[in-house]
């Protein structure tokens, strides 16, 4: 089924039991990609709850030691009421970056860092086009930089998503741009009303507390600013598109005329930024 609207009816469904009981947790299955992570999460945190959104997805991750791409990216999100802060909320793939970093360094003729990925060789990626052969690696990298703990978080939302869930798993998803058959991806919502904890405001404000120490916390030299709290730059990346639009590299712009062109879909009004 379609992602997001299998995943819009669980978030929603556990939000309204989480009212009466406490928490709730819900699954899908049959599904496919369904969008931001986070998306799910902010939901449940705009009711005044704590919001757990995961999803399985192709395997483009390899486990630790492994050659070849066996687990997917397989995203975590967390999201919860913070008072003045607003919402915190940690989306981040399990791999050490999302497939869609090496793209846009393809696009950009940039090289990489060694830990992001591997090329078909099991050698250190450091060209999209060998990373884009190879496989990315867990977040953390290589074995000797941690990224077996990268490996065992993926392989957790594996276990909700796929093995709980009644989905595909790991290497049994089929390929990202295959048509031949479902995607049967899995997902997982948790969601819990801290009002059934303690009194109604009290997390909000303990939360509110914690990040105002943290973000007064002495910083390093060089730092470019004081410490952020998880969510804020997308926040303000997301209030600065809403006022100037969205930016997008030149050689994205010259792909998306040409697939319209080729569609016959006109392409919005461009502002060039000087």
């Amino acid at each position: 089924g379609w992602g997001h609207h299998a995943s819009r009816i669980a978030i929603d469904w556990a939000i309204e039991r989480a009212r009466t009981t406490g928490s709730a947790v819900a699954v899908v299955r049959n599904s496919n990609h369904y969008g931001i992570a986070g998306w799910y999460a902010l939901r449940a945190a705009a009711a005044g709850m704590i919001g757990m959104s995961f999803t399985n997805s192709s395997p483009l991750v390899a486990p630790t030691r492994a050659l070849r791409p066996m687990i997917g990216t397989n995203p975590i999100a967390l999201a919860a009421p913070a008072g003045r802060w607003g919402t915190f909320c940690l989306d981040m793939a399990t791999s050490t970056i999302p497939r869609g970093r090496i793209e846009v360094a393809a696009r950009r003729g940039e090289q990489l860092p060694v830990g992001w990925a591997i090329g078909p060789d099991g050698r250190p990626a450091t060209t999209p086009e060998d990373a884009l052969a190879g496989a990315l690696l867990p977040l953390g990298g290589l074995e000797e930089t941690a990224g077996y703990k990268g490996y065992g978080l993926g392989l957790g939302v594996d276990l909700l998503t796929g093995i709980l869930a009644g989905a595909q798993f790991g290497p049994n998803i089929i390929g990202l741009f295959a048509t031949d058959a479902p995607s049967d991806l899995g997902q997982a919502f948790t969601v819990i009303d801290p009002a059934a904890i303690d009194e109604p405001g009290a997390f909000e404000a303990r939360l509110e507390h914690y990040f105002d120490q943290l973000t007064s916390a002495e910083t390093i030299p060089d730092a470019p600013g004081r410490v952020l709290i998880p969510g804020e730059p997308e926040a303000e990346a997301e209030r600065r598109s809403a006022e100037r639009g969205v930016a997008i590299d030149a050689r994205h712009h010259a792909s998306l005329v040409e697939l319209g062109e080729r569609l016959g879909v006109p392409f919005p009004r461009v502002t060039p930024v000087r």
